[in-house]
């Protein structure tokens, strides 16, 4: 599947009160307050190849972007929010990722700078119709059972902006630190059955994440083990 990120694929970059800068004596670079550029958000959807032991958490509806008022780009895929709302949210999104000193001019493209506006003290999956084994009855959490991947900014950020600027999470999803999930890349989060033995037929898998306001956001999703490639029941998952 071919993921709604990809669309975002072109910035528009202006000129600001800062005096420009050529990186490489090729592109002019807008010196940025923050490091994190740009921020995510929209309805989080399971996705999965057929028979795959690894699936994703991302945005595969309509998102909303709100972009850093140091870089002019305005368009979201579902419509254009207020400027000054977008302003007044980055400035909250950022003060709470206490990213507020980078003061310099880019260093990398901007698309790299991108990051869920969500940040999850608690993220557990439940797979709703379906037993795992005994110790995994139906609705019950099977954290233990999965791998979960993604990328950060926040260790870059919360040192100063110092080392590499993206850190790559990887680890059972029940031994996940609450402050671990946070300024997370734009990219997919990926979580992967240690073993899927056995595994036949359809999941519903239920994944809660909590974000470190309280809220609760939820993606459902209907996972495949061993369904044949020429099923036309879920030309979906293709």
């Amino acid at each position: 599947m071919k993921y709604i990120f990809l669309l975002l694929s072109m910035l528009s970059l202006a000129s600001c009160d800062k005096k420009e800068e050529v990186i490489d004596g090729k592109i002019p670079s807008p010196w940025t307050q923050s490091y994190i550029t740009q921020y995510l958000c929209g309805d989080y959807e399971v996705s999965q190849v057929r028979n795959s032991a690894q699936w994703d958490v991302g945005f595969y509806g309509g998102i909303y972007a709100y972009p850093s008022p140091d870089v002019s780009a305005r368009t979201t895929l579902t419509g254009v929010r207020p400027p000054e709302e977008q302003w007044k949210e980055v400035k909250y999104l950022s003060e709470r990722n206490g990213d507020l000193s980078f003061n310099r001019h880019m260093v990398n493209y901007p698309g790299e700078r991108w990051a869920w506006a969500d940040n999850f003290r608690e993220i557990h999956v439940v797979c709703r119709n379906r037993d795992l084994d005994e110790a995994h009855p139906a609705g019950s959490r099977i954290d233990d059972l999965l791998q979960v991947r993604f990328h950060t900014f926040a260790p870059y950020v919360r040192s100063g902006y110092e080392g590499k600027y993206l850190t790559f999470v990887r680890k059972k999803l029940s031994d996940l630190k609450e402050d671990e999930a946070e300024m997370i890349h734009h990219s997919p989060m990926v979580f992967e059955f240690f073993d899927v033995t056995g595994m036949t037929g359809e999941y519903e898998m239920e994944v809660t994440l909590v974000t470190v306001e309280g809220e609760t956001r939820v993606a459902e999703g209907t996972l495949l083990f061993g369904v044949p490639v020429e099923d036309e029941r879920y030309p979906w998952t293709n």
